[in-house]
Formats: structure tokens, sequence, C-alpha cells
């Protein structure tokens, strides 16, 4: 088909507009209406650039998900240690304990009277 086309400022109007090829896409028409162009180059470098951002914004996610575990591992290693941190402090006072009885009960074996410790000696 022939194409009759005139630009007023930066749209263009078609008249009869029916074509195809491969640089470009029009929508077809008759009449007075702006009708879209858009050249195919375009549109790929759009689908590529999409293409690349959700690539790049997956990997981003997959990133974030595995700091993520390696926080909530981290977290499980220092509850566990605190763990073992409460248990080292429960037996040194524990063993403060039985060494103050100790002491106390070989005080009294040789008549020396009894001490009492402070209380903060019996916790740490």
């Amino acid at each position: 088909m022939k194409q009759i086309s005139s630009v007023v400022g930066k749209c263009e109007f078609w008249d009869k507009v029916d074509f195809w090829d491969r640089d470009t896409y029009a929508i077809s028409g008759t009449g007075s209406l702006p009708k879209v162009r858009f050249a195919t180059s375009e549109v790929a470098e759009i689908s590529l650039n999409y293409s690349e951002l959700t690539g790049e914004a997956e990997s981003l996610i997959s990133d974030v998900e595995e700091l993520l575990e390696m926080v909530r591992q981290q977290e499980d290693q220092i509850s566990q240690k605190n763990e073992i941190i409460d248990s080292a402090q429960n037996t040194i006072g524990d063993q403060q304990h039985y060494i103050a009885y100790v002491y106390a009960e070989l005080n009294k074996g040789v008549g020396i009277p009894r001490q009492e410790f402070p209380a903060s000696s019996r916790s740490l």
C-alpha cells in the first residue's frame, strides 16, 4: 500500500497505512489518528534490558537469601555458644560453692571457726 503521512510536532499521522517490514512495526489503519511506530531494534533493546534487569534482580534476591541463611546460622551458633557460656558459669558457681563447703569442712575438722563468704563470691 502507499504510505501517506504528515508530521504535526513530534506526532505522525498516518493515512491508509498497512505495511510490515523487518525494521518497523506500524499500527495499520485509516484516518487522522496518531499511529505508533516502533523500530523492532528498539523493542529488542527494551526487551534485552528488561531481561538483564530481571536477571540481576533474581541474582540479588538469591544473594540476599544466602546472606539471610548465613545470618540464621550465625544466630544459631551464637545461641549455642551462649548456652555453653551459661553452662560453664553455672558449673563455676557450683564448683565455688563446693570449694567453700570443702574449705569449711576442713576448717571444722582442724577446729577453725567457719567463715561466711560474701554473696558476691557465690555467683559469677
